[in-house]
């Protein structure tokens, strides 16, 4: 059953504090919606973070051809929404995440078997936690679909993910390649327990095809600031930590050592973009040094490097920036980490990563 108008908004406002709390978003990526009627829903807006927002900040959407009420500007990723409205009519709940395992197997660019042992299959033995009621139905199905890749906002992402509906209609959740997921339910409890569900299924697969013990894996916050007047801070000098800091936009500098990323910085090569996302905020690839010489050309045109041994450096025009940098290269690197165990993944085209990280600078970071 749809929402009215005032309930939507404030289940909307309550959602996108429920996503960054449990780490299933940072800052403002992702989106989400609830159902208002037949032809409407509501929408969170463009390039704003969640705790900024009022229930005025949360559009009004027609369905079928997504024009809009009032002055502010709906998230671009509004006719994916509207794809499972349209060709879902039971769901009333539709949220976008950038979670972190799931967003890793997205590279994977196929449908994924969720096999008997695994939770999140329909079972008897599949419960929703996080405090939700328990239920004996599974939400996610025997397969997790995945759309092909389409950059952000346009046709060809809405029509890709149609196509997984269509193909997949008993579930609830799909992948999005190179970019996060998609999940949506009757109602604001079953799609945030469809999000939840998804990624332990999705840490589950990860673990088998990396051949990784995944309950050692915090997702901490593993990065500090480095002031600009510390002397030799992890090794690097404080004259070259003052010559980072007075780049252009760049006001702070953090140091990133959670697992993934030092994983990625003992394999010594090039990070290539695995998620659109980190190729948005870090650069169109990641490089790896080994000497503190060689981080300001490393650093050229990006806002990240990887330090073997060490983790990686991540710069930004505040504290802030610079940790939501380090917030999805981590997962980046686990979306890396992934195509390098399973081996001949190809990462996102060097031409679709140059186009992400134009529009990501141009239009949403303060690194103009």
């Amino acid at each position: 059953m749809a929402y009215s108008l005032e309930k939507a908004r404030e289940l909307v406002l309550k959602a996108g504090l429920e996503l960054c709390e449990a780490g299933l978003v940072a800052r403002t990526w992702g989106n989400i919606s609830a159902r208002v009627s037949d032809t409407q829903y509501v929408i969170t807006p463009s390039g704003r973070a969640y705790d900024t927002l009022t229930p005025e900040d949360i559009v009004l959407v027609n369905i079928t051809d997504g024009s809009y009420e009032g002055d502010v500007k709906p998230s671009g990723e509004k006719g994916v929404h509207a794809a499972v409205y349209e060709l879902c009519p039971e769901m009333n709940f539709v949220i976008h995440t950038h979670q972190n395992y799931a967003s890793a197997l997205s590279v994977l660019g196929r449908e994924l078997e969720i096999e008997g042992d695994v939770e999140g299959k329909k079972g008897e033995n599949c419960n929703i936690e996080d405090g939700r009621e328990k239920t004996g139905e599974c939400l996610l199905g025997n397969v997790l679909p995945c759309a092909d890749y389409g950059m952000y906002a346009t046709e060809q992402l809405v029509n890709n993910i149609k196509a997984q509906i269509k193909a997949h209609p008993e579930s609830k959740a799909v992948l999005m390649k190179y970019h996060g997921a998609l999940c949506f339910g009757k109602d604001y409890d079953e799609a945030f327990a469809v999000a939840y569900e998804l990624e332990k299924v999705s840490k589950d697969i990860f673990a088998k095809l990396c051949e990784v013990d995944n309950a050692d894996y915090v997702n901490q916050k593993g990065a500090e600031e480095i002031p600009s007047t510390s002397e030799g801070t992890f090794g690097i000098p404080s004259e070259l930590q003052q010559q980072l800091a007075s780049r252009d936009g760049i006001r702070s500098i953090v140091l990133a050592n959670t697992p993934y990323i030092l994983k990625m910085s003992n394999l010594s090569k090039i990070m290539e973009p695995y998620l659109d996302d980190v190729a948005q905020i870090a650069g169109v690839d990641v490089k790896c040094v080994e000497s503190a010489d060689d981080l300001l050309d490393a650093l050229t045109e990006r806002n990240a490097v990887l330090i073997k041994g060490i983790g990686a450096l991540c710069t930004g025009f505040d504290e802030s920036e610079a940790e939501a940098v380090a917030i999805v290269l981590e997962k980046a690197c686990m979306a890396a980490y992934l195509a390098h165990c399973v081996g001949n993944i190809p990462p996102l085209s060097k031409e679709s990563a140059k186009k992400d990280r134009e529009g990501y600078v141009n239009h949403y970071s303060k690194l103009k």
